[in-house]
């Protein structure tokens, strides 16, 4: 297993794990391949965007995406994770991935981490995590559709 950024030529090999994240996690809406591909090869192409990768040789089983953006309360450049998953099979290497991400990150402008954890999706076992990694509780979010 290797880990290493995806190039922005990458960015449809997160296809797989974004809708296996996207349907796992129950999100809202209809996930758009095309969409999330264009999305996040603008997103690499821009560097605003940064992803791990985790590859068993030339395969994508597991990325961590992130979008790094001005705060717009101070200022601060901070990662926002977006997505975080493994493909079944693989996901005894989350750790890892984990790990690397944050090695990344370390490589940008950002000075702050901020994760989630999806209500239902391990949340006890990844609060447990987080903490034990320094990373302290901030909001929880709440979603209503208002479009039938």
């Amino acid at each position: 297993m290797t880990f290493r950024p995806l190039i922005e030529s990458e960015a449809a090999q997160l296809v797989p794990l974004g809708a296996s994240f996207f349907n796992e996690a129950k999100l809202p809406g209809v996930f758009h391949p095309e969409r999330f591909t264009k999305g996040w090869e603008e997103l690499l192409r821009t560097k605003v965007g940064a992803v791990m990768g985790a590859w068993k040789e030339d395969e994508l089983v597991g990325a961590a995406g992130f979008v790094i953006h001005q705060e717009i309360n101070t200022g601060d450049v901070v990662a926002g994770e977006m997505f975080f998953t493994m493909l079944p099979g693989h996901r005894g290497l989350g750790i890892r991935l984990f790990l690397e991400a944050e090695e990344m990150l370390q490589k940008t402008p950002a000075v702050r981490i901020l994760m989630i954890h999806l209500e239902g999706s391990n949340a006890g076992t990844l609060s447990r995590f987080y903490t034990r990694r320094g990373y302290r509780p901030l909001e929880r979010v709440y979603v209503k559709d208002i479009i039938a």
